[in-house]
Formats: structure tokens, C-alpha cells, sequence
């Protein structure tokens, strides 16, 4: 599989998505105003969320695999005074230094960890990292509309066909970002794949390009339920909203044992 969320991809994803809405921001700074104690934003890419929560005055860590978000998302904070602490893991090896109370996982970043396996144990891997009674917070999605288009009579299809895309976003160096994406849904498999070529233009010339391919994995609502408890979670709360980037968010909030 190719490489993803690289430096073309951190450009373009900086252009047309640099904050999270409104009610997606109020959400989450509700939730980590309850906290009682660190605050950590998982998958927290180039700090779309983290960013805009970091000006309400929240002290909040970060933490992804992807150097280019992160260093995105370290200027991006330099530049508007903001303080953070930034990891670079993988949260399949995750090593932090302390615990957390709330460890949050926002717009459905979880499901591109696309293998059951590899999912199961990052949930584990969070159970360690949070404090005694400490809260994992996943925010999920189905793709319901392209779902209900591919059920003919009471059939759902094997898969879509595939379905191209090209955006363009402009910078404000003068340089133009073409975003040419080709994505498959296999439905019964509850998979997304997305293929994606990035191109950067200046003046009529294209600077370079890049690739990557990324899977999406979706959960039905108990089905994340009984997957959070298996990973050692005591309960499961389920909360039904919608943000201006998430329209049907599902969000779970598992409790690690006292």
C-alpha cells in the first residue's frame, strides 16, 4: 500500500480543512472540561480540532504517525502562540511519558486503522495509557448514503463502482494543489479504499506529485460496543450527533476500570 497523509497531502489537507467547525469544537471542549486530569487528541493530524481547542485556553497533548502533520501542526501553533506537546508514535506502539484522563479520537480517524486486528490492539494500547477511570472518546461514521444507493430491491451490492473526484485548492504562495481521487466501497466488507494522486502546480508547471491509498473501515453501533469491551473497556456510553464535517456522528465514550 502506498505511503499517506505525506507532504502534498498535509498541504492540501491544511487548505481546505484548517479548523474544525463550530459545534464539532464546542462538543470537544465541553467533554474535556470534565476531565480530571491530561488531555490527549489521538490522530490529531495537522491540528484541525486540537488547534481551535488550544485557543479556548485547554491544555491538550497530540499525537500521530505523521511527521509532515506534525510538523504542520507545531507551526502552525508556534505561529499563533500557542503551547503544545507533540508526540510522533504510532499508536500501535504507543510509549507516552504519563497517563491520561480523556484520550479523544475525533472524525473518524480510528477507522483508518482498517485492520480488525491491529484495531483491537491499539484499544488495548490506550487502555494502558489512560488513568484509572480515565475515558477513550472515538467519534465514527458509516457511509449510509452510498450504502442505500447500491441496494437494489432488499439486495445490497458486493461493491461500488468506483467513483473519481479531482479538487483544487489554491494557496496563498500562488501555488495550486490538484487532488485527483479514485475510491471503491465494498460494502459487506464494510471497507473504503481510496486512491489519491496529489499535484502541485506554479505558473502552468507541474512541480511534483504525489500518491497514496488509504482504507476506511466502518463499525455498526454495537459492533464498536462489543469491540471496546473485548479491548477491556467497563462501559460503553453511545451519543448520536452531528458536526458540520460528520453529519451522523456516532461517538463512543469507554471507561477504563476504576
Amino acid at each position: 500500500m502506498k505511503p499517506s497523509y505525506s507532504n502534498l497531502c498535509t498541504e492540501f489537507y491544511d487548505l481546505t480543512k484548517p479548523e474544525a467547525g463550530p459545534k464539532e469544537v464546542i462538543f470537544y471542549e465541553n467533554l474535556i472540561r470534565t476531565a480530571k486530569g491530561p488531555v490527549l487528541e489521538a490522530m490529531c493530524g495537522s491540528g484541525r480540532l486540537l488547534i481551535p481547542l488550544l485557543k479556548q485556553g485547554l491544555i491538550i497533548d497530540g499525537i500521530d504517525n505523521s511527521s509532515y502533520m506534525l510538523k504542520s501542526c507545531q507551526k502552525r501553533c508556534e505561529e499563533q502562540g500557542l503551547q503544545v506537546q507533540l508526540y510522533n508514535q504510532s499508536l500501535q506502539t504507543l510509549s507516552l511519558p504519563h497517563q491520561y484522563d480523556l484520550i479523544f479520537i475525533a472524525i473518524g480517524s480510528f477507522q483508518l486503522i482498517h485492520n480488525s486486528v491491529e484495531a483491537l490492539k491499539i484499544l488495548k494500547n490506550v487502555v494502558t495509557a489512560l488513568l484509572p477511570g480515565g475515558r477513550l472518546v472515538i467519534e465514527t461514521f458509516i457511509p449510509w448514503d452510498a450504502i442505500k444507493d447500491n441496494i437494489t430491491g432488499s439486495i445490497l451490492s458486493e461493491q461500488s463502482k468506483e467513483i473519481t473526484s479531482e479538487r483544487t485548492a489554491s494557496s496563498p504562495d500562488g501555488f495550486e494543489i490538484i487532488n485527483q481521487s479514485t475510491v471503491t466501497t465494498y460494502f459487506k466488507k464494510q471497507l473504503e479504499i481510496s486512491q489519491i494522486r496529489y499535484e502541485k502546480w506554479a505558473e502552468g508547471k507541474m512541480m511534483y506529485a504525489e500518491e497514496e491509498e488509504y482504507t476506511v473501515r466502518w463499525y455498526h453501533r454495537y459492533e464498536m460496543e462489543l469491540f471496546l469491551e473485548k479491548a477491556g473497556y467497563s462501559s460503553v456510553n453511545i451519543i448520536d450527533t452531528s458536526f458540520e464535517q460528520n453529519e451522523k456522528a456516532v461517538v463512543y465514550v469507554a471507561f477504563k476500570p476504576e
